[in-house]
């Protein structure tokens, strides 16, 4: 995990975290943000994944992203 922040306002709990994966021989980059809401009935839990890269193709950055997600499936 690269970076967390958690916040609690009028009882609703907040927590973002944020994860990433480096490829620094192919200047490949993805980052999967979550960020979860819960209050004393509910929890939600949202997800964005990201990637940036230099000098590969775009479907190598999608077989990269969707393998990020899916270790985030499992949760």
């Amino acid at each position: 995990m690269e970076k967390e922040s958690y916040i609690n306002l009028n009882g609703v709990d907040c927590a973002v975290l944020i994860y990433e994966r480096h490829k620094y021989i192919v200047s490949y980059h993805i980052r999967l943000n979550i960020t979860i809401l819960a209050d004393q009935a509910d929890v939600y839990i949202i997800s964005i994944s990201t990637c940036r890269s230099q000098g590969i193709t775009f479907s190598l950055d999608r077989f990269g992203e969707g393998a990020f997600l899916e270790n985030y499936k499992k949760l």
